[in-house]
């Protein structure tokens, strides 16, 4: 069985949906033979064993334009106007992304190749239905947030297309499998619930990240759904009635808004941000208080996983998929109640009974999860697929 993977999900540095077809793909059996339609790559993981794609070119686009025939001179929308010689051009332009979809096309229309599983349903302008044409076609869904949050009513007759298009679809979470049920009208038979697994941290090091300090960990990026802002008001009390208590958060870089409402609450030297790669996390969950997540709505919640594998207790919102992934291995709290968050985070940094209770609830909830059993319940969707 050979098994085609387009790149699009590769297109990130890092993240939840890349690091997930990385562990699949790496524990595919021998009798599964696995492609991935790209040259170059920005996604890390697969800049490292197994894999071991060389970087993403920086194509060449405006500035080196300007550069080179204007004299520095940037003209506004120079970019987006060499788009069109990107495509046209790749390989001349270093347009990685241009000239893995063509490849993608090319790999894709191979006899040899059984099944094509598509790792970013939400992009439809790189000729995938025709690419696909004739092939059995896997889609995994991580998520509904497009819908359920930004309410991208745009992209909806895209998405169905590629969901009824499909032979087969995985959902990370009973709760995403209902969600495409319900905003989409596919049937359940046709969708396949697998969990994520989690990271193996037992040759990982603790490390020194952060250690000395006592803080209440946030981990990841802050969009809307992400309840950033509530979760920023609940907690000051917290590390300003404390003189020894930090807010560590990790991602990307706080923008003018987010500083803003750290200053408004009088904690800027309480909240200490740091990007963090995989490899430094089960220092940054492991030293924690506490990990806090307070998102509104999640497809599968990933790093749920990763504070129980580094027996890190967890306080979560009552929301979406959250009861079902992290069961009673976790303390819970409403979406709009700050009361009960700082009740449960107070609980588990003075109670260490109850602390280590949730650290072993947590052990034991991650036998329900690894990357293997991902890894043989996604062979076992493509064998019932070709057969």
């Amino acid at each position: 069985m050979k098994v085609l993977y387009d790149d699009r999900c590769f297109r990130l540095k890092f993240g939840g949906v890349p690091r997930y077809f990385a562990e699949v793909i790496k524990r595919l059996p021998r009798d599964v033979e696995w492609q991935i339609a790209a040259e170059g790559v920005e996604n890390t993981y697969l800049q490292q064993p197994p894999f071991r794609f060389r970087p993403a070119q920086e194509a060449l686009g405006g500035r080196w334009f300007a550069d080179r025939f204007l004299g520095g001179h940037y003209i506004r929308g120079l970019d987006r106007a060499l788009v069109a010689l990107q495509w046209m051009f790749p390989r001349a332009m270093r347009a990685d992304k241009f000239i893995n979809d063509r490849l993608f096309k090319k790999m894709a229309g191979a006899e040899d190749v059984d099944i094509v599983h598509l790792t970013e349903p939400h992009y439809y302008n790189y000729g995938w239905k025709s690419a696909c044409k004739g092939k059995k076609v896997v889609v995994t869904v991580h998520d509904l947030i497009p819908d359920m949050v930004w309410n991208y009513a745009w992209m909806r007759p895209y998405r169905k297309k590629v969901l009824e298009r499909a032979d087969a679809i995985i959902a990370v979470s009973k709760y995403t499998r209902d969600r495409i049920v319900e905003f989409y009208g596919i049937s359940p038979e046709k969708i396949t619930v697998i969990y994520h697994g989690y990271l193996d941290y037992a040759d990982q090091a603790d490390g020194t990240l952060f250690c000395g300090k006592r803080y209440i960990l946030y981990v990841g990026n802050r969009n809307s759904y992400k309840n950033f802002p509530f979760f920023i008001k609940a907690v000051a009390p917290l590390v300003r009635g404390q003189e020894d208590l930090f807010l560590v958060c990790t991602g990307p870089d706080f923008d003018k808004e987010e500083r803003e409402l750290i200053a408004g609450q009088g904690i800027c030297d309480k909240v200490l941000h740091r990007f963090v790669e995989d490899w430094q996390m089960r220092s940054l969950y492991a030293n924690a208080e506490a990990f806090a997540y307070p998102s509104l709505v999640e497809g599968f919640g990933l790093p749920i996983l990763d504070a129980f594998a580094a027996k890190c207790p967890v306080v979560l919102s009552n929301c979406s998929c959250f009861p079902e992934i992290a069961n009673d291995a976790a303390l819970y709290f409403e979406k709009d109640d700050a009361d009960g968050m700082r009740n449960a985070l107070n609980a588990l940094m003075s109670d260490r009974e109850l602390r280590n209770a949730m650290v072993a609830r947590g052990t034991e909830r991650l036998k329900s999860f690894s990357w293997q059993k991902c890894c043989d319940e996604t062979v076992g969707v493509y064998k019932k697929v070709v057969s």
